[in-house]
């Protein structure tokens, strides 16, 4: 049976995604985030990270369809590419918690979650945890693209 390591985000209000081990780059505590006038509420800031501007995407607002009420104190950092072979790109998501590793198998495949509904937009698959719960594995490459952005 085929294994694969994954990160768990928390993104807070329950809401949790994954996200494939490699995609994880780096962890920003206390980020400085700078505003972007007439975006979205779930895409509102952008990060200074290693002298690139990265865009911020705040899943747990837009799930919500508004803002998120808690202040940002961590940040995750993804790699993801737009083609196979492609230079990476980075963007970040505001997590509520630091990520949990975890090894994940082919028979733990299972349907989206019922709620929310947004997770057909930017979820490449789902699996259940131990627990019974149903994780989206997200697809970076929707979400700092142009996923939500247009939303």
């Amino acid at each position: 049976m085929k294994r694969s390591r994954a990160w768990v985000l928390d993104f807070g209000a329950d809401l949790q995604a994954a996200v494939a081990e490699r995609e994880m780059v780096h962890l920003v505590a206390s980020p400085e985030l700078h505003d972007v006038p007439a975006t979205p509420c779930h895409c509102r800031h952008v990060v200074i990270w290693n002298r690139t501007v990265l865009p911020v995407v705040d899943l747990l607002a837009w799930v919500n369809g508004g803002t998120n009420p808690q202040a940002v104190s961590l940040l995750g950092i993804f790699a993801y590419q737009n083609r196979r072979g492609a230079t990476p790109q980075h963007g970040a998501l505001i997590l509520s918690a630091i990520p949990r590793r975890l090894s994940v198998s082919d028979d733990q495949t299972s349907a989206l979650p019922d709620s929310p509904r947004h997770w057909e937009k930017v979820a490449l698959a789902c699996f259940e945890n131990e627990a019974g719960i149903r994780i989206p594995i997200i697809d970076l490459e929707q979400v700092f693209s142009h996923g939500l952005f247009d939303a």
